[in-house]
């Protein structure tokens, strides 16, 4: 496999979820594993992005412990599988990660999905990371509660510029939570019920 080491940032996913988006990159396939990463990511200790998206053979853990060879990473895009293993409280810090885009894969266990995020979460906050954009996307739509935006918000709403929900639902009042808290914010997305937006509407 062969690579530029003057590599600023890294795409990897199957064919079909390339995104195109991303300058100076290399793009490889789903077959790549952990001991194949970790060698690369090795060599690239000045990455600035790793867009790591529907590779079934790295979950998000794996890759977020593979992070301590990349110190000066800013931009991250992983997607996280069912049943992964769970993020440990001794991986290295993210204390340049700027954006973050988790890719959830939610068909059979809808229930998990919070728990997961709560945990990459509770991850981003106790190293530091000083995230400006936050995208959250779902392959099944979701309820997604107040406590769990209250956690986001804990962790990063000093700093978020952009916030996406992709395939998620939140409540007014959660939207309102976000606006209130998020003096930075220059972008939100999500999906709004609409018997809320008619609720509020209604009370002006």
């Amino acid at each position: 496999m062969g690579f530029d080491a003057s590599l600023s940032s890294l795409d990897i996913c199957p064919e079909p979820y390339i995104d195109t988006s991303y300058n100076d990159s290399s793009k490889w396939s789903s077959d790549l594993h952990e001991g194949v990463l970790e060698h690369v990511l090795m060599l690239l200790p000045g990455l600035l992005g790793l867009h790591i998206r529907n590779c079934m053979k790295l979950d998000h853990a794996t890759v977020f412990r593979l992070l301590s060879h990349t110190p000066l990473l800013e931009s991250l895009s992983v997607t996280t599988w069912e049943n992964p293993s769970t993020l440990c409280t001794s991986f290295a810090g993210l204390s340049s990660l700027r954006n973050l885009y988790i890719d959830t894969r939610n068909a059979l266990l809808p229930a998990s999905v919070q728990p997961l995020w709560s945990n990459i979460i509770a991850h981003t906050k106790s190293t530091h990371a000083p995230l400006s954009s936050l995208t959250l996307r779902l392959s099944e739509k979701l309820i997604i509660t107040s406590a769990m935006i209250d956690e986001i918000l804990d962790a990063h709403a000093d700093t978020l510029t952009a916030l996406r929900f992709i395939k998620c639902v939140i409540d007014i009042a959660s939207v309102k939570q976000i606006c209130q808290r998020c003096k930075n914010l220059e972008k939100l997305a999500t999906h709004v019920p609409v018997k809320d937006l008619v609720s509020t509407a209604s009370k002006h």
